[in-house]
């Protein structure tokens, strides 16, 4: 049979995918996902797929973090490409605080934040309506910007900071092999968010 003129497949590792990478280029690999803490950037959960859609991946990922930690996190936030109608209801369900704004937040918003609207006018909007606005409020905007202390340095701190040697590519091919090295580089991350936590606790002993 022959193949259509558009075919591809890659040689090296047919399991990988052609996805669109955070700064916009396309790139063959798989979608590492990651669960970070608020305070101490520790890794709760991770996983790697081949599939490029994040939302896809978002209650399982909870779902681990509550698994691995014994707790449930009072507020998650994601990204807009982690917005869905099932997955803002399903967290809800279980109580949780959720603040995914469904559209990529645009620089020049109205510097004011919304007013808090009261339960039943919540109920009365729509699941995309209800996080647009929850994530326009003070407080939104204040629990979506912890996003920039967490996650989003995490990944950075992984992949190395300008001149030093980080993450930046797997050395293993296959999904099952790179899932595993995927593992292996969060689990790393967090000893080295252990040895350096420990390291400040002995350094403000005092001798008594």
């Amino acid at each position: 049979m022959k193949p259509q003129d558009q075919a591809q497949r890659n040689f090296v590792d047919p399991e990988s995918r052609i996805m669109k990478g955070g700064d916009g280029a396309f790139l063959q690999g798989y979608n590492g996902q990651a669960a970070v803490d608020r305070d101490y950037q520790v890794i709760t959960a991770c996983d790697l797929t081949d599939q490029a859609a994040d939302a896809p991946h978002l209650q399982a990922m909870v779902a681990q973090s509550v698994q691995n930690t014994g707790c449930r996190p009072g507020t998650c936030s994601g990204d807009p490409g982690y917005f869905s109608e099932a997955n803002v209801t399903a967290l809800e369900a279980l109580r949780m605080g959720v603040l995914i704004p469904p559209d990529r937040q645009r620089h020049g918003s109205p510097a004011e934040p919304a007013e808090p609207l009261n339960p039943t006018a919540l109920a009365e909007m729509s699941v995309a309506d209800r996080m647009r606005h929850q994530t326009s409020t003070a407080a939104g905007r204040a629990g979506y910007a912890n996003r920039k202390k967490t996650v989003e340095p995490t990944f950075g701190q992984i992949k190395g900071c300008p001149g030093h040697p980080g993450f930046r590519q797997f050395l293993r091919r296959g999904l099952k092999r790179c899932k595993q090295e995927w593992h292996w580089v969060c689990a790393a991350h967090n000893f080295g968010k252990y040895l350096r936590f420990m390291r400040g606790c002995q350094g403000s002993a005092v001798p008594g």
